[in-house]
C-alpha cells in the first residue's frame, strides 16, 4: 500500500489593499505579490476575525 505524500504548505505574506465603510467594515479588494503581480479579490470564501478559532491572520484563497 502507497503511503501517500504530504504537501508542503508555505506562508506568504502579501499586500492587501481594502476598503472600509461608514461602520469600519472592511472589504478587501485586491492583492499585490512581492514581485508586484496584482490580483483583484472577486470573492470572499470564508472570514475569521483576527483572534478567533485559534486563527492569528486572514487567510485567502485565490482560485485564479
Amino acid at each position: 500500500m502507497a503511503i501517500p505524500k504530504r504537501i508542503k504548505i508555505e506562508r506568504v505574506y502579501v499586500k492587501v489593499a481594502s476598503e472600509f465603510d461608514s461602520t469600519g467594515y472592511m472589504q478587501p479588494t485586491s492583492i499585490t505579490w512581492a514581485d508586484g503581480r496584482t490580483f483583484p479579490i472577486e470573492t470572499v470564501r470564508d472570514f475569521r476575525p483576527a483572534g478567533t478559532a485559534d486563527n492569528d491572520c486572514m487567510e485567502t484563497v485565490s482560485l485564479s
